[in-house]
């Protein structure tokens, strides 16, 4: 089980950096860095969905497909071919992906999220401080 964002803690080692203090889900760049984080450790799940723990019938959900973000298929794709062959890619692969994800999802997370009901969410900056305020 994947545990939700803003209060991910890694075990992988890429993440010391990151893993010496309890995350703020307040925080937007927590909220990125998580983010680039999973999809660093997952590489191979092409849609992540959001939802905000007080809505219901797809009022609180936004989501984001990673396979639209054409500057990471060649990171993702090296990420996918070493982790299939049962060992995990190197730490300097695995940081210099972090680093491109985090870098692409700061220049097009907003523009890149798709969002359910965009009549009470009307952008991602809207539906993101709704989620960090009230938890998902």
């Amino acid at each position: 089980e994947i545990p939700p964002l803003g209060r991910y803690r890694s075990q992988n080692p890429l993440l010391l950096q990151y893993d010496t203090q309890e995350v703020d889900p307040e925080a937007r760049e927590d909220f990125v860095t998580s983010l680039a984080t999973l999809i660093v450790e997952y590489p191979g799940v092409p849609r992540w969905i959001f939802k905000m723990d007080d809505e219901d019938g797809g009022r609180g959900h936004a989501w984001l497909d990673v396979v639209s973000m054409k500057s990471l298929d060649a990171v993702l794709e090296r990420l996918q071919e070493e982790s299939g062959q049962g060992i995990p890619p190197p730490l300097a692969r695995q940081r210099e992906a972090l680093g491109a994800v985090e870098a692409a999802l700061r220049r097009m997370l907003d523009r890149r999220v798709g969002i359910a009901v965009p009549l009470l969410y009307a952008d991602w900056a809207t539906f993101s401080s709704h989620l960090l305020e009230r938890g998902g």
